[in-house]
C-alpha cells in the first residue's frame, strides 16, 4: 500500500500580502525545494522550503528601479519598467525575465550554499532592432526546444502578438552582451467575439509549452495552441552532415508556425498536458467542467511515415524514399482536398451556464460564424467546384482531340 502525503507551506506571508503582488512562481529548475517568486516590485525571491524550521528567503534579485510607494509602482508600470514575466531556458542553465516594455534579461541558475551566484545580464539585444521594442505591452515568455538545438523563445504582448526569437550568442565583445534575441517570425491571433472589424481591445496573455514545438496561449476569450515547425528544422540542422547544412538552413523558415483555437470560452481556470502520444490538453473550466482536446501534430503524415518504418525495420531506406516520392505526387483528389482544406480549427464553444449571453453577444458570435461559414466552407466547396468545372472542360476536350486523333488514324489505315 503506497501513501501520498501533502504538504502545504506559508512562504513569507507578511511580506508577499502586504509589500506587493505576486505575478509568477515556479519551481527552481535545478532544484525542488526552491521556489522563485516574481513580484511586482522588480524583485525576484528565492526561497528554500525544505528546512525543519520552515520556508526562508534565500536571496533576493533586484530586475529593474525600485518603486517609490504605490504611486511609485502605477509609474513604473505605465512606463513598462516592472518585471511581468520568467521562464528558464529547456537546458535548465538560465532564467530569462521579460520587462512590460518587452526587455529581456538573462539570470544564471547555478545554486550553491548561499543560493544563486549570479550577475543580471541585458536587456538583450533582439534583431533585427525595431522602433517600438516589438511591442510596449508585452506580458508573458517562455522557452522551447532542447538541449541538442537553440533556444526559441516566445513572447507574448497584450494585443495578441507573439513572437518567435532565437536566443543565440551575441558576437559582441561587451561582457553583459553574451547573448541576443533574433526574431524569426510573429504571429498575430484571433481574441475578440466579434467580425475582424470589431476593435482589438488589451488582453493579458499566458503562455505554457505543451510540447517540444507547441505552446499555449490562454487569453481572456478561451485558449489557441501554436506548433512551430522551425525547431524540428533546428533539429535537422544540428543532426546534418556539412553538405546538407545549406539547404536545411534555407528550408528552416519556409514553413509558418500555425495557431489553432482550441478552446472559445473565457480563460480556463487551470489546464494540464497528458504526455502519453497523441499529446492531450485537459482544460478546467470556470464552472468546474473538464474539457479534453487531443493535439495532432502539424506534420501528421511525416509521423505516420516514421512510425511505419520502426513497425517494419525490414523496409530500406530507398523504400522509404521511394514511399515519399509517391506521397509527393498530387492527385486530383488531392488537390481537391487542399482546396478544401481550412485555414482556422474549429474550437470548442464553451459557454457559462449561469451568465446568459447579452443579444450583443449572442449576435456577434452569429456574425463571426457567418462570416467563417461563408470563408471557410462555402466560398472553398465554390472554389473546389469551379476546379471541377475547369478539369471537366480539360476532360472533355482532351476526349475531343482523341476521338479526332482516332478518326485520323482509321482513315490513315484504310487508305493503306
Amino acid at each position: 500500500m503506497s501513501v501520498c502525503i501533502n504538504l502545504s507551506y506559508s512562504v513569507d506571508e507578511r511580506f508577499l500580502y502586504s509589500q506587493g503582488e505576486i505575478l509568477k512562481v515556479h519551481w527552481h529548475p535545478k532544484s525542488l525545494s526552491h521556489l522563485l517568486v516574481l513580484v511586482s516590485d522588480n524583485t525576484m525571491r528565492l526561497y528554500n522550503i525544505a528546512l525543519k524550521t520552515g520556508p526562508k528567503i534565500v536571496k533576493i534579485f533586484t530586475i529593474g528601479p525600485k518603486p517609490a510607494g504605490s504611486l511609485g509602482l502605477t509609474v513604473l508600470d505605465s512606463l513598462g519598467d516592472t518585471a511581468v514575466d520568467f521562464t528558464p531556458t529547456p537546458d535548465a542553465e538560465h532564467l530569462l525575465i521579460l520587462s512590460g516594455n518587452g526587455d529581456v534579461y538573462m539570470l544564471q541558475c547555478d545554486l550553491d550554499k548561499n543560493g544563486l551566484q549570479a550577475k543580471l545580464k541585458g536587456p538583450l539585444a533582439m534583431y533585427p532592432p525595431a522602433d517600438d521594442n516589438y511591442g510596449s505591452e508585452s506580458c508573458a515568455i517562455t522557452a522551447l526546444g532542447g538541449i541538442d538545438i537553440p533556444t526559441l523563445v516566445v513572447i507574448a504582448s497584450a494585443s495578441a502578438a507573439l513572437y518567435h526569437c532565437l536566443l543565440l550568442p551575441n558576437t559582441s565583445e561587451e561582457k553583459d552582451d553574451s547573448h541576443a534575441l533574433y526574431v524569426v517570425e510573429s504571429v498575430e491571433i484571433n481574441v475578440t467575439l466579434g467580425s475582424e472589424d470589431t476593435v482589438h481591445y488589451m488582453y493579458p496573455m499566458h503562455l505554457y509549452p505543451v510540447g517540444r514545438s507547441t505552446y499555449a496561449c490562454v487569453h481572456a476569450h478561451g485558449l489557441h495552441c501554436v506548433a512551430m515547425p522551425v525547431l524540428d528544422r533546428l533539429e535537422e540542422y544540428a543532426l546534418a552532415d556539412e553538405g546538407e547544412m545549406e539547404s536545411i538552413l534555407q528550408a528552416i523558415c519556409t514553413k509558418a508556425s500555425c495557431a489553432r483555437h482550441v478552446l472559445c470560452s473565457r480563460a480556463p481556470a487551470a489546464l494540464a498536458l497528458c504526455a502519453a502520444p497523441p499529446h492531450a490538453l485537459l482544460l478546467l473550466s470556470h464552472d468546474g467542467d473538464l474539457l479534453t482536446r487531443t493535439l495532432e501534430p502539424y506534420n501528421l503524415e511525416e509521423h505516420f511515415f516514421k512510425a511505419m518504418q520502426l513497425k517494419n525495420p525490414s523496409l530500406e531506406q530507398e523504400d522509404i524514399k521511394n514511399l515519399l516520392k509517391d506521397r509527393q505526387k498530387l492527385s486530383f483528389t488531392t488537390i481537391i482536398q487542399e482546396v478544401l482544406e481550412r485555414k482556422v480549427s474549429q474550437p470548442i464553444l464553451k459557454l457559462d451556464k449561469k451568465d446568459e449571453p447579452s443579444p450583443k453577444e449572442c449576435l456577434e458570435l452569429l456574425t463571426q460564424s457567418t462570416v467563417k461559414l461563408r470563408g471557410e466552407y462555402i466560398a472553398r466547396q465554390r472554389r473546389a467546384a469551379d476546379v471541377i468545372a475547369r478539369k471537366l472542360t480539360a476532360a472533355r476536350a482532351l476526349a475531343a482531340q482523341h476521338a479526332a486523333w482516332l478518326a485520323d488514324l482509321q482513315v490513315l489505315r484504310r487508305t493503306r
